[in-house]
């Protein structure tokens, strides 16, 4: 909208700024191979309606075909494998680079540290707690006369970034990968090739 209509424009517009979830020590930061990007995001008909219709103006007034995939509210993640073997893993961060988070990401049961593909790849998906187990630990925090956690996607975020991951562990964090950033030797040109 800015773009259409400059006049509008304001240098404090969250458009200028880029968000990151970097606050740990900067020296522990890893460039994607591939940009990660933020998914947007839509909260009517009518918005999802206006997506689909800017789209189709962008592409000669063709309408974009679709596959719908259930949206999990979790901490995006990057997994970056070599020869198999689960070398790092990192936060979004600011697109570019994220954070190391390896030592917590090989906490988790639902991350393997090997995958059969033996090429360079980044898989990318999302790290989550279930409703239940949030309300486990709330629960255990309420025992010790601790404040409860606010929500799901916060504790998620915050155990995979914690310095201790021992505590990482104790959270019974689940994750879904959905999509691949990098990967070597093979041109993927749709979301539906992954799953081909």
């Amino acid at each position: 909208m800015e773009e259409q209509y400059p006049e509008f424009k304001d240098n404090d517009s969250p458009t200028t700024k880029i968000t990151s979830d970097i606050t740990g020590d900067k020296s522990a930061v890893i460039p994607h191979k591939k940009r990660m990007y933020s998914l947007g995001n839509t909260y009517s008909v009518q918005e999802l309606k206006d997506a689909l219709n800017r789209i189709s103006k962008e592409n000669n007034n063709l309408l974009p075909e679709m596959m719908c995939e259930l949206k999990l509210d979790g901490f995006s993640i990057n997994l970056y494998y070599e020869n198999g073997n689960l070398i790092y893993a990192t936060t979004r961060g600011n697109g570019f680079e994220g954070e190391d988070v390896t030592m917590n990401v090989k906490e988790l049961p639902s991350i393997p540290s090997t995958i059969k593909f033996k090429g360079k790849v980044e898989v990318r998906g999302e790290i989550f707690l279930t409703i239940k187990e949030f309300e486990r630990i709330n629960n255990l925090r309420e025992k010790k006369g601790e404040t409860p956690f606010a929500n799901p996607r916060n504790v998620a975020a915050g155990s995979i970034k914690i310095k201790d991951s021992k505590i990482s562990a104790k959270r019974n964090l689940s994750s879904s990968m959905y999509t691949i950033g990098f990967i070597e030797g093979i041109n993927l040109k749709s979301q539906e090739d992954l799953f081909l």
